[in-house]
């Protein structure tokens, strides 16, 4: 069964970087892109995404709305997660933007999780997903949950067998200073 495929935009090299590791290690297939330009290329190549996540504020002509509104033509049901460390100010500006959950950094790994669990349609914290549609259509309109055939990743067995030695997951955040940092 495939994986569903992610595109993950951020100007931040450091954070996109931190942020696409961490996707894969959850065992979803991310492909990264440090603007909103860079992104409308991939979109344009009609790569079947299942998910975009996208910071607001991105150099070049399109910021994340922008971007989010030009991904609805070629995928007009990809579901959408924006991600912004300036809440205000974002939403002035989403006038006219596709609905989308909003994540405001610094924003746990956790929160995050469980965010593209609920846009993909799956059952956070299950050995379930949704798989993609067979005719490689960004739709997934009509889609049912099925077991899922992914190992768990190192990171999630850590996590089911209470592995004290590895980091908690729920614990890393995302944010606004370029790094991933453990709460207290």
């Amino acid at each position: 069964m495939a994986q569903s495929k992610l595109l993950l935009v951020d100007d931040d090299e450091a954070l996109l970087g931190a942020l696409t590791e961490f996707v894969r290690a959850e065992g979803y297939l991310a492909q990264p892109a440090n603007s909103g330009d860079v992104a409308l290329v991939l979109l344009q190549q009609r790569v079947p995404f299942r998910l975009l996540i996208t910071d607001i504020f991105l150099p070049g002509l399109l910021d994340g709305f922008a971007l989010a509104r030009r991904a609805r033509l070629f995928c007009p049901s990809i579901p959408i997660i924006y991600t912004t460390g300036h809440p205000q100010v974002a939403q002035i500006r989403a006038h006219g933007a596709p609905f989308g959950e909003m994540l405001q950094k610094p924003y746990k790994v956790e929160t995050l999780l469980i965010a593209i669990s609920t846009a993909l349609g799956e059952r956070y914290h299950s050995d379930w997903n949704v798989p993609p549609r067979s005719d490689g259509s960004c739709s997934t309109h009509g889609v049912s949950s099925t077991p899922s055939t992914r190992q768990a990743s190192p990171m999630q067995a850590a996590r089911q067998s209470g592995n004290s030695s590895t980091a908690n997951s729920a614990d890393i955040e995302f944010g606004q200073y370029s790094d991933l940092r453990l709460e207290e």
